[in-house]
């Protein structure tokens, strides 16, 4: 009997179809069911832009698909060192509209790679077309190495090839000053150059010199002092130094102390900081506004935009603790958003002083913030407390609570919009809250032990999460739904819900909640052929419910055919999938809603990715062919 499993590296797509052959003396004896995984790959799914009045800093904000995702802030849309991590990110002062990009990545680390440094003995050289040749077997970025200057100042400039001689990317020129010795062991020093290279999976790249004007140190020769492959992690091997532009196995040249981040990243989006000269009018600074004050013992002061616009308002408790340099930040997202299912009001706060403790805060919002709160639990029929649409309205004003969470943004990626500690949150009941409105806006002032997130909503618990995970895949003829919660306040069981058009569910198992973060598991052992759709029924102990997002899972049946489009919005690629036996000459079109023909393409497998960048925004349709069906689904194009 023998096993040929072996690791495998994948790339995105909605799941994976394993199946296990059993080969005894070289004959099969046998074949398992198949069983598709799921692969989730990490995305960026929400963006927050920010602006403000008058030049400074901006707060942008992003959400990712999975807690377990890196969020990275960026100058360009490719390449670059990150200038920051974590849901929130607060730009540089500017004067004017800047673009951002973030991203999500997943399954990372940063390594070093190569020599750490030269031999004592190794002199400078200056030459053209030398370097380092490497393999990738996965994807990396290669973000940094280290050069070590021996003579005059001078610059060098870094190509990226391939096997083939293509240069891929360049960095430089890098300028580097004069050096502070002749060789390693006589004192020169490094000087880092940050490359970013964008590596993928692949064979014979040349880390390659152009343009260098003064010598750096190399090693020449390596003699037996050690022996190539040098690892680069688990992600490949530095195999020769590169001698006028050919692999040599005794020489290594300039590039020392590689910095190399492994994992996956998504595509990074766009998000926008700007500048606006004028106040809104409203009373209420922008989403994005930052304003910093130092707040003495005892004092009371309004942190306002450069335009007069409120922030917040501060109280420091007298002769105690003394907040000091305090910064309040206010994010506005332009609908509302949930939390474990539960809707918050579209204007966030976040406030950090020096040193933390007690005080009263008073926070602001529109009554145009509260009317989108309400339209969007009657729209939803969701079973939450309505809040005031006026100065009058008592019962409404009862409604307003707020969800507090203690530490700083970053501490955590488990609150809403993938920040704080969900652990450190704290509900500031009805009871404390003092509620006023101006005509305009509503000011709400409440007693704080101290900072630093707060997000306004109703009820009498705090926004509680319940969901952290929700999958489902098949194995064989039957499926199964797995998931995980956080934390489950107020929980009593889970209905799970099964569907073949994603549309009409009915319940087909329960499972009783734990009253804990826990992980579940439920076997539907009578799924239908085709696609299997399932969502689950959060009950409450006080009668409310929530639904979790629908996952689904494909039953292979002789026969059955089904076709699926992902990602859906499409912004640059769209996959095409197809579940069961496809015929003969097989064939996707996509067409615009008159009917006409904009893309094309013959399919080679159950997969397919279709470049559709060049197509404008709007809604489409794909078209299935074969000699023996036609399916026809919907996509919209961002």
């Amino acid at each position: 009997m023998e096993s040929r499993i072996s690791g495998r590296q994948i790339t995105a797509a909605a799941f994976l179809t394993f199946q296990a052959k059993l080969y005894c003396d070289g004959n099969l004896v046998a074949t398992s069911a198949p069983v598709n995984v799921p692969v989730a790959n990490p995305a960026i799914v929400n963006t927050f832009p920010g602006s403000r009045c008058t030049p400074g800093q901006v707060v942008l904000a992003a959400e990712a698909n999975t807690q377990t995702s890196t969020i990275q802030w960026f100058t360009s849309a490719t390449g670059g060192a990150p200038l920051g991590t974590g849901g929130a990110f607060i730009t540089p002062s500017i004067s004017a509209n800047t673009t951002y990009y973030v991203s999500a990545t997943d399954g990372g680390a940063v390594i070093n790679a190569g020599r750490a440094t030269p031999f004592p003995t190794s002199t400078g050289f200056t030459g053209n077309n030398y370097g380092m040749v490497f393999d990738a077997t996965s994807s990396f970025v290669l973000q940094s190495v280290d050069i070590y200057p021996t003579g005059a100042a001078g610059s060098v400039s870094v190509q990226l090839l391939n096997s083939a001689g293509t240069v891929l990317q360049t960095a430089g020129p890098f300028s580097f000053p004069a050096g502070t010795g002749t060789t390693f062991g006589s004192g020169a020093t490094p000087h880092t150059i940050n490359l970013n290279f964008n590596v993928p999976a692949g064979m014979g790249y040349e880390l390659n010199t152009i343009g260098q004007t003064a010598p750096l140190v190399r090693d020449n020769p390596i003699g037996s002092n050690f022996t190539y492959p040098l690892p680069i992690g688990s992600a490949g091997n530095i195999v020769a130094g590169l001698l006028s532009g050919a692999p040599n196995p005794n020489t290594y040249y300039y590039y020392y102390n590689w910095r190399v981040a492994t994992g996956c990243e998504s595509p990074r989006v766009p998000v926008l900081a700007s500048i606006e000269p004028t106040s809104t009018g409203t009373g209420l600074a922008r989403g994005g506004t930052v304003v910093g004050n130092n707040q003495a013992d005892g004092t009371t002061v309004g942190y306002d935009d450069p335009c007069g616009e409120k922030v917040a308002t501060i109280t420091d408790a007298a002769s105690g603790n003394v907040l000091g340099n305090t910064s309040a930040i206010v994010i506005t997202p332009a609908t509302v958003q949930t939390f474990g299912g539960q809707p918050y009001v579209s204007r966030v706060y976040d406030i950090t002083p020096a040193t933390d403790g007690p005080a009263t805060v008073t926070l602001y919002a529109l009554q145009s913030e509260f009317n989108a709160f309400n339209n969007y639990v009657t729209a939803n029929n969701l079973p939450y407390l309505l809040l005031p649409v006026n100065g009058t309205d008592l019962a409404g004003i009862s409604n307003i609570a707020v969800t507090q969470y203690h530490g700083s943004a970053l501490a955590g990626k488990t609150g809403p919009i993938n920040l704080y500690d969900i652990t450190q949150q704290e509900l500031i009941p009805n009871s404390a809250i003092s509620a006023s409105f101006n005509g305009q806006y509503w000011s709400l002032t409440f007693p704080v032990t101290g900072f630093s997130g707060f997000f306004i909503h109703t009820g009498n618990a705090p926004l509680a999460v319940t969901m952290k995970s929700i999958t489902a895949g098949n194995y064989g003829q039957r499926n199964r739904v797995d998931w995980t919660t956080e934390e489950e306040k107020g929980a009593e069981s889970f209905i799970v819900e099964q569907s073949a058009n994603a549309t009409d569910f009915q319940q087909i198992g329960k499972l009783a909640a734990n009253g804990k973060a826990s992980s579940y598991s439920f076997w539907d052992e009578s799924p239908v052929a085709g696609m299997n759709y399932y969502r689950l029924k959060i009950m409450a102990k006080d009668g409310s419910s929530r639904y979790s997002s629908t996952v689904k899972a494909y039953v292979q049946a002789e026969g059955s055919f089904s076709l699926e489009a992902f990602p859906n919005p499409a912004r640059d690629v769209i996959t095409i999938r197809t579940y069961g036996t496809q015929g003969s000459n097989p064939a996707v079109f996509i067409t615009d809603v008159s009917g006409k023909i904009v893309l094309s393409a013959k399919l080679t497998g159950v997969e397919t990715i279709i470049d559709v960048q060049a197509l404008a925004q709007g809604m489409y349709l794909i078209k299935y062919n074969d000699d023996q069906r036609s399916e026809v689904i919907r996509i919209s194009k961002d």
